[in-house]
C-alpha cells in the first residue's frame, strides 16, 4: 500500500512539474485566467466584453465588401488576359497563315518555272529537229541535182 501512495504522489507531483513547464499556473481563479488570457491577446482587460453587436457587423460587411471587390478584380484581371492571350494566339496564327501561304506560292512558283522551262526546252529541240531536218532535205537536194548534172 506504501508503494501505491508514492507512486500517486509522484505522479502529481509530475503533474504540477509539467503544468509549471506549459506555463499552466496553479491556484488561480477563472477571472484572472481570463484577465492573463486577454492581456497575452494584446486586449486591454475587460474589453472583451465591450465589443457591440453593430461594430462586430460592420466589421463582417466591410470584409464581405473587400472580398466581393477582390473577387471582381480578380475577375476583371483574368478576363483581361484571356483577351491579350486571345490577341496574341491570333496574331501568331495569322502570322503562321501568312507564312504558309507564301510557301506554298513559292512551290507553285518553282513548279510552274520547271514546267515553263521544260515547254521552252521542248520547243527549242521541236526547232532543232526541224532545222535538221530542213537542213538534211536541202542537202539530199543538193545532191540529187549534183547527181542530176553528173547524169547529164
Amino acid at each position: 500500500m506504501q508503494f501505491h501512495t508514492t507512486d500517486m504522489n509522484q505522479g502529481i507531483d509530475e503533474f504540477h512539474e509539467n503544468m509549471t513547464r506549459q506555463g499552466i499556473e496553479q491556484d488561480i481563479s477563472i477571472e484572472e485566467a481570463v484577465k492573463r488570457q486577454e492581456e497575452k491577446r494584446g486586449i486591454p482587460p475587460g474589453q472583451i466584453q465591450n465589443f457591440s453587436y453593430a461594430a462586430t457587423m460592420n466589421k463582417i460587411k466591410e470584409t464581405k465588401n473587400n472580398n466581393e471587390f477582390a473577387g471582381k478584380e480578380r475577375e476583371r484581371r483574368n478576363r483581361k488576359m484571356l483577351v491579350d492571350q486571345r490577341k496574341i494566339q491570333e496574331r501568331l496564327d495569322a502570322k503562321k497563315y501568312e507564312e504558309n501561304l507564301v510557301q506554298r506560292l513559292l512551290e507553285k512558283q518553282t513548279v510552274e518555272q520547271k514546267t515553263a522551262y521544260t515547254r521552252w526546252r521542248q520547243a527549242q529541240c521541236r526547232q532543232v529537229v526541224f532545222d535538221n531536218r530542213g537542213t538534211e532535205a536541202r542537202g539530199m537536194e543538193e545532191k540529187k541535182e549534183e547527181r542530176n548534172d553528173q547524169i547529164e
